[in-house]
């Protein structure tokens, strides 16, 4: 699984007895939620994204206070490049290998 919409970033999902969503799911999660490490964040945010990336990072820092977890040294994680598009909006097929994972800012109803 990669995603446009953040350059570097991928999640590989493999199970010979096959695939289920929560499969794709708990890779996705697993693979956003790796801390950055200070090359990565130099090879892959833009100057022109560091601000909605830091935005992204506060409000990510905001939610975890709000549910009483220790945000103190939080690292900026690979979903933090989403700029806030946190919400799953499906996955498009790129070739027999590879989805493409689609976000959006918000659920329309």
């Amino acid at each position: 699984i990669i995603c446009h919409e953040v350059e570097g970033w991928s999640a590989t999902v493999e199970k010979p007895s096959g695939i289920t969503c929560g499969d794709i799911f708990e890779a996705i999660y697993a693979s956003m939620n790796m801390a950055l490490t200070p090359v990565e964040l130099g090879r892959y945010v833009s100057e022109n994204k560091r601000v909605h990336i830091e935005d992204a990072f506060a409000q990510r820092c905001e939610d975890l206070a709000a549910r009483s977890k220790d945000v103190d040294g939080e690292p900026k994680r690979w979903v933090d490049l989403l700029r806030g598009r946190r919400m799953f909006a499906g996955l498009k097929v790129v070739n027999a290998d590879t989805w493409d994972l689609q976000v959006t800012d918000s659920v329309a109803l």
